[in-house]
């Protein structure tokens, strides 16, 4: 009988340390429907979603808790979402992918937030457009 050098824990470390890291997702929209479509179909997907439905509510998450992505509406109450993704890059997690849902993806406030450096999504938007963004900064936090 031959000695196999790896036991049952080696294999397992190996298989999880070849899988792809999954991201922490939060979703910040006061539309209660939105924030439950989002949770369903990003949880149906195997992704950890957290939800809030104010800026104040998702700032006290991302102070407690590291997420690898955000969604969140720019139409929020009493700050929109671009101020609260501001104030998140520069107060408490730089860097942190943002993605802002914005009704009108070619006006003043969509192009304000890429010139600060967030993603854009027009709303309404697409499940297979959301896949294809946390597809994407999946891979690319798996290559940092």
């Amino acid at each position: 009988m031959s000695c196999n050098p790896f036991t049952i824990y080696d294999m397992y470390v190996i298989i999880l340390s070849s899988m792809p890291a999954q991201l922490d997702i939060l979703v910040v929209d006061n539309n209660e429907s939105i924030r439950l479509l989002l949770k369903d179909y990003l949880t149906s997907i195997n992704r950890n979603v957290t939800v809030a439905s104010t800026g104040e509510e998702a700032i006290m998450l991302v102070q407690k808790y590291k997420f690898g992505l955000i969604f969140m509406d720019n139409e929020l109450p009493e700050h929109n979402g671009l101020q609260i993704a501001g104030l998140i890059w520069n107060k408490i997690d730089p860097g942190v992918p943002i993605v802002l849902f914005i009704a009108d993806r070619d006006g003043a406030v969509a192009k304000q937030a890429h010139n600060e450096g967030f993603e854009v999504v027009g709303k309404p938007f697409s499940l297979p457009e959301i896949e294809e963004i946390v597809e994407r900064k999946t891979k690319e936090a798996n290559t940092d």
